[in-house]
């Protein structure tokens, strides 16, 4: 009986979690308080040509929205929260203390591991026009590599020329 009793407490299906490395929410929220941070004070210094701004300035609104990685961060179920500009500075306040308390760590984390293992570069499928016609939207890669190559044919030529013509 022993050896049967051992065999019903097995559970296989712990496999696929065992080799599971656990989330770490500590740096996810590190990057995103960073963010927060930046908006911050480059909304207080009036930095509105700064790169990787989360933050825009509209008709008496302000746009805030977090990218991870190039995926957003829904705060309050939407991608992108419009606040009066009197009311930024608090809210970024209140979203840092609730990034602190964990609050949005599983948002934070859907963004992360969205893009896990996958390229940064999209791949856009072939679409139909309105009008029946089959589009392209992207070129493959093979295309694309084919187009640097003769470009480079061409500037390899011009060079040529500019030399022998300068000699």
């Amino acid at each position: 009986m022993s050896l049967s009793s051992a065999i019903g407490r097995i559970n296989n299906k712990l496999k696929d979690t065992f080799a599971q490395k656990p989330y770490d929410p500590a740096p996810g929220r590190k990057r995103v308080i960073r963010m927060i941070d930046n908006a911050a004070s480059q909304y207080l210094e009036g930095k509105t040509k700064a790169p990787n701004r989360a933050w825009r300035t509209g008709h008496e609104a302000v746009s805030f929205q977090l990218d991870l990685n190039g995926e957003y961060v829904p705060i309050g179920g939407e991608r992108i929260n419009y606040l009066a500009p009197e009311d930024f500075q608090p809210f970024l306040a209140d979203l840092k203390a609730a990034v602190e308390a964990g609050e949005l760590d599983q948002e934070i984390r859907a963004a992360l591991e969205s893009k896990a293992g996958g390229s940064s570069v999209a791949v856009v499928a072939q679409a139909d026009k309105p009008d029946g016609k089959s589009c392209r939207g992207s070129i493959s890669p093979e295309a694309a590599k084919a187009r640097g190559e003769a470009a480079a044919r061409t500037r390899a030529a011009n060079r040529a020329a500019r030399e022998a013509a300068q000699s």
